[in-house]
């Protein structure tokens, strides 16, 4: 009896030792099937980071179109929509009418006629801020810019009603021979927002 159950203890120590054996091993075999799969994935991940790839460049079309899609965005103006931003300051009144005329000649300048185009828009704080639609006009134009205190919609120096023009010309300049050229501007525009100071 006592050898049965001393032949029954050993068959069950060994037993326990077979499972803990296969508990150790089984474990050994997943970690090192782990340590494996982290040695190939860092291997993979250096090696994409380090293997040289050869630069690719755009094509030149593609490099063309951007300039020049650059060059509209970034310009006071979109060539897409056709209008030109105009800040006026210097009024001599807070709040009130302010014309802006459009002119493409020296003729029609010199006597305020026949702009090609007008626009009008308020005072406000002695400012204004307004676009102009540039459309199909031509190259060289000079732009004048005005108060109508007496909405009459024309400039009257008798009621003290100040203007401005585009370009280098001055007040006192607006009746020279070559006040035109002195006003032109040329496509393409300035980049920014062209000022005009009334005086």
């Amino acid at each position: 009896m006592q050898n049965q159950d001393d032949a029954n203890m050993t068959d069950s120590l060994n037993t326990r030792e077979q499972q803990s054996l296969w508990a150790q091993n089984h474990g050994n075999v997943l970690m090192m099937f782990l340590a494996g799969l982290i040695v190939l994935g860092s291997a993979i991940l250096l090696y994409r980071q380090s293997r040289f790839v050869a630069p690719r460049f755009p094509q030149t079309s593609l490099i063309g179109d951007a300039n020049l899609l650059n060059q509209a965005s970034g310009e006071g103006y979109s060539q897409a929509n056709g209008f030109v931003s105009l800040i006026v300051t210097g009024a001599d009144q807070e709040e009130g009418n302010l014309i802006v005329a459009v002119y493409d000649s020296a003729e029609s300048f010199a006597n305020r006629a026949n702009p090609l185009m007008t626009e009008q828009t308020t005072l406000r704080s002695g400012t204004a801020e307004l676009q102009l639609p540039l459309g199909d006009i031509g190259s060289e134009i000079a732009i004048v810019a005005f108060e109508d205190a007496n909405a009459n919609g024309e400039f009257d120096p008798k009621s003290g009603e100040r203007i401005g023009f585009s370009g280098s010309l001055e007040r006192s300049e607006m009746d020279a021979d070559d006040a035109f050229a002195k006003a032109m501007l040329q496509r393409p525009f300035a980049t920014e927002a062209l000022m005009i100071e009334l005086r």
